[in-house]
């Protein structure tokens, strides 16, 4: 498991403008940022939502609710186990997913999202979606065709760490994410019950972005 900062242009804590709450319980999350030539900076504090505005050198902006679907709404995942900016407003998006998980006293609720290499988003879900207990991974991949060649090089964005071979269903999500040839994944919160560093043994680079995990705790307090 690598631990890793976002570039200081980025930090939930401490960023500028104003944070917008969702518009709707599993309303994905928006991302403020601020395009300069070549360059974006993203400023947002996950965990409450926030706005997605893009501006031009000109000063021209217009707003972006990811939760639209809209193509490289968040920018181009980091190569291998370097980060980027984008990895943290995509692992927004995730964290926000989860609270669109149906109720549940004994499941985690957590958000996913697959997301190819050159920034288009290709999947997303949340734990529950598809069945009582499909977990968010699961619902994510199913939504893709197993051949996609974008999935070589694609990340997985996930509000929990995926479980290993001691989760639920035939196949754990770790496995999952394996067999499907994703490699790289980048989570907000490791829990205990997770089977921390199993996805590192099965050959993935697996990244955390702890900064993100009180949005992904959040869903979770009354399993805490």
């Amino acid at each position: 498991m690598i631990k890793s900062d976002i570039p200081r242009s980025f930090h939930p804590a401490t960023a500028g403008g104003t944070p917008q709450a969702p518009d709707a319980p599993g309303t994905a999350a928006r991302c403020l940022v601020e395009e300069m030539p070549g360059t974006r900076t993203f400023r947002s504090e996950p965990w409450r939502g926030a706005w997605y505005s893009c501006g031009s050198p000109q000063g021209d902006r217009h707003s972006m609710n990811v939760n639209e679907h809209s193509p490289t709404a968040c920018g181009r995942p980091g190569p291998g186990d370097q980060t980027t900016v984008a990895d943290g407003a995509w692992l927004a998006v995730a964290c926000q997913l989860a609270t669109a998980s149906p109720p549940s006293d004994s499941e985690f609720s957590a958000g996913a999202v697959v997301v190819a290499d050159d920034g288009t988003e290709l999947a997303r879900s949340y734990a529950r979606e598809s069945g009582a207990h499909h977990h968010a991974e699961e619902g994510a991949l199913a939504k893709l065709r197993p051949d996609d060649p974008r999935l070589a090089a694609a990340t997985l964005y996930a509000s929990l760490e995926p479980c290993t071979e001691d989760g639920s269903g035939p196949r754990s999500c770790v496995r999952l994410i394996r067999d499907a040839g994703v490699r790289r994944i980048v989570v907000a919160w490791r829990p205990a019950t997770s089977g921390s560093g199993r996805a590192e043994e099965a050959g993935l680079t697996v990244i955390e972005l702890p900064e993100y995990a009180d949005a992904a705790k959040s869903p979770n307090s009354h399993l805490m």
